[in-house]
């Protein structure tokens, strides 16, 4: 079983932990202070639960992609979201932009530097697990599957030197 990690780097992980999180928990605070000393004291802490829960969210998403080969299956998993292929059915597209332009979010995260989960261009559903603006991408009984290309260059055995 071959295994390689899809995680935010610490830039984007920052950037999205203060746009998720610190943004609203900062929101909460500041209204927090006009409220009598009871009153704001019960909104801090609301506001730091808020924060906490949106902040394990974003490390939860971020740092949990993942592709496996196991025998003659890619599994890919991306936090809440997941999916397997057999390899054989994998086709290789050469033309990923204009694939995934325009592309909106059906069910899946797309954050700063990260987009996880189904995605659909048309009638064209695409399961998405990306850190990069140039994934590689694969049709697969009718579905696309686009990953990030730097984890699926660490799996030479799974694309035979097809794409580079």
């Amino acid at each position: 079983m071959e295994t390689v990690s899809v995680t935010l780097d610490l830039r984007a992980l920052i950037v999205n932990g203060v746009l998720i999180a610190g943004l609203p928990a900062l929101a909460l605070l500041v209204v927090a202070f006009f409220f009598s000393a009871g009153q704001g004291r019960a909104l801090a802490v609301f506001a730091l639960v808020v924060f906490c829960g949106l902040l394990a969210f974003v490390l939860f998403q971020g740092g949990y992609g993942r592709l496996i080969v196991d025998g003659e299956r890619l599994a890919v998993r991306a936090g809440f979201y997941g999916a397997s292929w057999p390899l054989s059915d994998l086709e290789w597209v050469e033309d990923t932009q204009s694939l995934l332009n325009g592309s909106v979010r059906v069910n899946g995260v797309a954050m700063y530097g990260y987009r996880a989960g189904w995605f659909r261009k048309g009638n064209q559903r695409i399961f998405l697990l990306a850190t990069s603006a140039d994934p590689v991408c694969f049709i697969v009984d009718g579905t696309a599957l686009c990953l990030d290309r730097g984890a699926a260059a660490s799996l030479p055995s799974l694309f035979d030197g097809k794409w580079h």
